[in-house]
């Protein structure tokens, strides 16, 4: 018996020299995530030090942190953090120049491709970048001490807890639990022109920073909820130290966005250069000029979305007024072909995945008619 158990290393080393080959997919974009006990949650796809555009997904109604990873009812097409990571993979996908004739003939001649250079489709490593532990930072006083149980492995510097002190990529997002930054901080806007030019790519951030309604009930209909939101998400932008930012807001989650909208120039220097409503029941005005931002406003809303049976109205603070994809609203629309349900938004394969990475990635031609 002894001899067998002495033997496991040797057939583990011949195992991994002479088996089959297990080439590691090395990540497209490096992922960090964080779950704290007080019910918020981080998903950081990328490097927001280092990215040219920072998208923050905002979710809505019951969102929790319990069910960021696995979405509401075990969906994961539901899962922010899911949802995150095809934005982030299709994004840079669509960076990716085509490949020409000659390039095709000469990677089919040469060696193996190397797994660094040809990360599998909408493969996510959990490795947490550089700049993941410094986006997951907690703020003093922002959030409980430490992070909940159900924080991931890879989120903690050791077992229960995640380092607040910030890496070597930099202090963007330094405060993403509770949307609250370091007091002391300078202007993000200076830091973020200064560093235009060495910057590159997206980041993709799913930002739990405040407590949505828990479900499609009264407090839904009302806005108490997307108004503490809003305080917590301008509070959070001011540490994004990017030199352009996208919000995507979905469901109830575009409500939050409505309501800071009129002072997203002003918190950050005019760098949210867009605002996306996806399956919204209002932003909890009836124009998109009412927003006062200017960024612009792209809205869509699926032909099969419950939202779309919602009455636009808003009446003695119940509703959230008038659907930003009514005409009337004055949204740009955002193509949703192939999108099912009210959470199928982000799913490989819909035009709104792709109009969502073409707007990331600056292409707003392309994302009018993706």
């Amino acid at each position: 018996m002894l001899r067998r158990l002495f033997a496991l290393p040797l057939i583990a080393v011949l195992w991994s020299v002479l088996g089959p080959t297990q080439a590691t997919v090395l990540p497209a974009v490096g992922v960090h995530s964080a779950r704290y006990a007080n019910g918020l949650a981080v998903e950081v796809v990328g490097d927001p030090s280092t990215a040219a555009t920072v998208v923050v997904l905002v979710p809505g109604v019951a969102t929790t942190a319990a069910n960021f990873d696995r979405g509401l009812g075990g969906v994961q097409r539901r899962a922010p953090a899911w949802q995150a990571r095809q934005l982030a993979t299709r994004a840079a996908d669509l960076q990716q120049p085509p490949p020409t004739a000659s390039s095709t003939a000469s990677t089919a001649s040469s060696p193996a491709a190397s797994p660094a250079a040809s990360p599998a489709a909408g493969s996510v490593s959990p490795t947490p970048s550089s700049a993941g532990s410094s986006a997951a930072s907690i703020a003093a006083g922002s959030v409980s001490p430490g992070p909940s149980s159900v924080a991931s492995p890879a989120a903690s510097s050791a077992a229960g807890s995640v380092s607040p002190t910030p890496s070597s990529a930099g202090s963007s997002a330094a405060s993403i639990a509770a949307g609250s930054g370091s007091p002391g901080r300078s202007g993000a806007t200076s830091g973020a022109a200064a560093s235009v030019g060495r910057r590159g790519g997206v980041a993709v951030i799913a930002w739990l920073g405040y407590h949505p309604p828990g479900g499609v009930r009264l407090d839904a209909v009302r806005e108490d909820a997307a108004a503490s939101g809003a305080d917590a998400l301008l509070r959070f932008l001011r540490d994004v130290d990017a030199p352009r930012i996208v919000l995507v807001g979905h469901s109830y989650g575009s409500t939050v966005i409505g309501l800071a909208a009129a002072r997203l120039d002003a918190g950050t220097g005019g760098r949210v250069t867009d605002i996306v409503a996806l399956g919204s029941p209002g932003m909890g005005v009836d124009r998109a000029a009412d927003l006062r931002t200017t960024a612009r406003v792209w809205a869509g809303t699926a032909p099969g979305d419950w939202t779309r049976r919602l009455p636009g109205l808003r009446i003695l603070g119940a509703g959230h007024g008038t659907h930003p994809t009514d005409p009337a609203f004055g949204a740009t629309p955002l193509p949703v072909d192939g999108v099912t349900g009210h959470d199928g938004y982000f799913v490989p394969g819909t035009s709104s995945l792709d109009a969502l990475a073409a707007i990331a990635n600056g292409d707003l031609d392309a994302a009018r008619h993706a």
